[in-house]
């Protein structure tokens, strides 16, 4: 009788001490679980300019935490945020960032090393057929280098077996802010403007609106499709 007792105690302290086990495991991975929730639902902000020269800024803002990381020159750079009374105002030991709206600096120890203004103007050389004298024409404010301006580009999607589509598509970006653009077998007639860093497209007769983004040697689509220069 005795032997059966203690038989009944020894199987219910193991049995108490796997509840005490399981329920710690369940506690832990829930904690996991919320540390992980957190930690993924900070508030991200992400945005990139380029100023005159052609160089990149990339800022990656978390709000939540108020510190912005920046990639500048191979460089990565963080810094604490500030109180400005509007705009931004991030800065560390020897960074500084500022900005309001689309005008933004940064300085190292004081010396401006990025700067983007909103006012920046390009201009584009406009032949004038009759007296093959060059003008020189405002076209859009931005700082975006136009290195597609006047180029012929295709994309990659395989050509569909229907002869009525006519062949590739195609998009022709022509010096005085108009368009050529074709995707199965109408071409469509296109004014342009440059939006940061994209270029908006925009058709003569019904005002619709395509949207690409402007890459380093490519344009993309909003289907995510590369367009690349005909050579």
């Amino acid at each position: 009788m005795t032997k059966i007792i203690l038989s009944l105690t020894l199987l219910t302290a193991i049995f108490l001490t796997s509840c005490k086990e399981g329920t710690k495991t369940d506690n832990e991975e829930k904690l996991t679980t919320q540390d992980t929730v957190a930690k993924t639902s900070d508030e991200i902000v992400k945005n990139t300019y380029t100023d005159k020269e052609g160089k990149k800024l990339e800022m990656t803002f978390n709000n939540t935490k108020d510190i912005v990381t920046l990639n500048f020159n191979g460089e990565t750079i963080e810094l604490l945020g500030q109180k400005p009374a509007s705009g931004i105002w991030y800065k560390n030991e020897n960074f500084e960032l500022t900005g309001k709206g689309d005008d933004i600096e940064l300085t190292k120890n004081g010396k401006i090393i990025f700067e983007h203004k909103s006012d920046n103007i390009i201009t584009l050389e406009n032949q004038n057929n009759e007296d093959k004298n060059p003008k020189m024409k405002q076209v859009h404010k931005t700082d975006m280098p136009t290195w597609w301006v006047g180029k012929h580009f295709e994309n990659n999607r395989p050509l569909s077996k229907n002869p009525e589509e006519g062949g590739p598509d195609f998009l022709t970006i022509n010096q005085d802010q108009t368009a050529s653009y074709k995707v199965g077998d109408i071409i469509d007639e296109m004014t342009w403007k440059v939006n940061g860093a994209s270029i908006t497209f925009k058709n003569k007769l019904t005002e619709r609106e395509i949207i690409f983004k402007i890459g380093d040697s490519f344009l993309m689509d909003s289907y995510g499709t590369k367009w690349t220069i005909k050579k």
